[in-house]
């Protein structure tokens, strides 16, 4: 009984959602698929992979390689570096903060200075995230430019 109700139910949404495909809404018979023409065009990765993660490399070096975002070191220095920036923030946030939210404190109910100490936070976290970034950025340009 119950294959009959799914088959039914199937049925019922193929006709309200007919099967396209994702890339072309061309019809097809099953959902989410691709029609002969869009597999086609597919561009798989090839090599030259990470042996690691599998991610595309730019050229192949003949041996094991090794993409930058698998190499522990270049991964540590990152993640040490978000981390301690973190870290920064979760100490001077309150001790800033606390100071902030003693000059606020006397202002009314509602005003919108109050969240200051809040906004401030979350400033000092965005901070640590766009400082992060560059950081991953300089890293990478560094690891370009000893590979060429």
């Amino acid at each position: 009984m119950r294959g009959w109700v799914d088959a039914a139910l199937r049925s019922v949404s193929d006709v309200l959602v007919p099967p396209l495909c994702t890339a072309c809404r061309a019809p097809l018979a099953d959902h989410d698929a691709l029609c002969p023409e869009c597999w086609r065009g597919i561009d798989f990765i090839g090599a030259p992979l990470c042996d690691r993660l599998g991610l595309p490399l730019p050229f192949d070096t003949g041996g094991t390689m090794v993409s930058a975002a698998a190499d522990p070191r270049s991964q540590g220095q990152a993640m040490g570096a978000a981390s301690s920036l973190n870290s920064l923030t979760a100490v001077m946030g309150p001790v800033l903060g606390a100071g902030l939210l003693t000059m606020v404190s006397h202002l009314p109910r509602g005003h919108w200075a109050i969240g200051a100490p809040l906004f401030f936070g979350a400033a000092l976290q965005a901070l640590s995230l766009v400082l992060a970034w560059a950081h991953g950025r300089r890293m990478q340009r560094a690891l370009e430019a000893a590979a060429t």
